[in-house]
């Protein structure tokens, strides 16, 4: 396990946020047993397709979901299967320290990580008068 320390406020931020909202939370729910793709996330949550490609867009920016695997329909048509590498996530606000702190089961097709799997907790931490 390697506590990272990261001064990207914006992403910090980014966590928190999803990890608050509903739709983001049944989605990374939906996607931790298995690799869905956004339709299949849209029907069985009843999620608009808009807010899940602009939800997925920031759970992978925010590196918590990864693409399983591209899958192209006969008619040529692309579309990713994700899965959730999220295990465990803490937003705390103490004595005016806003912290985030991310377990995420990395494994060697993660784009992230490298070698054999393993875990890796990414905390921040970082002065915070508001959340944005």
């Amino acid at each position: 396990m390697t506590i990272v320390q990261l001064s990207d406020s914006a992403r910090k931020t980014l966590i928190a946020k999803v990890i608050a909202d509903d739709y983001s939370r049944n989605i990374l729910i939906a996607i931790t047993s298995k690799p869905m793709s956004i339709e299949q996330i849209c029907i069985e949550q009843g999620i608009p397709v808009s807010s899940c490609y602009r939800i997925m867009r920031d759970l992978e920016a925010c590196r918590i979901v990864k693409k399983h695997k591209i899958l192209v329909s006969e008619r040529g048509k692309k579309s990713g299967l994700y899965v959730s590498i999220l295990k465990r996530a803490t937003v705390s606000f103490e004595s005016g320290k806003f912290s985030v702190e991310v377990l995420e089961d990395e494994t060697a097709e993660n784009p992230w990580s490298k070698g054999m799997p393993y875990l890796r907790t990414t905390k921040l931490n970082e002065e915070s008068s508001i959340l944005a």
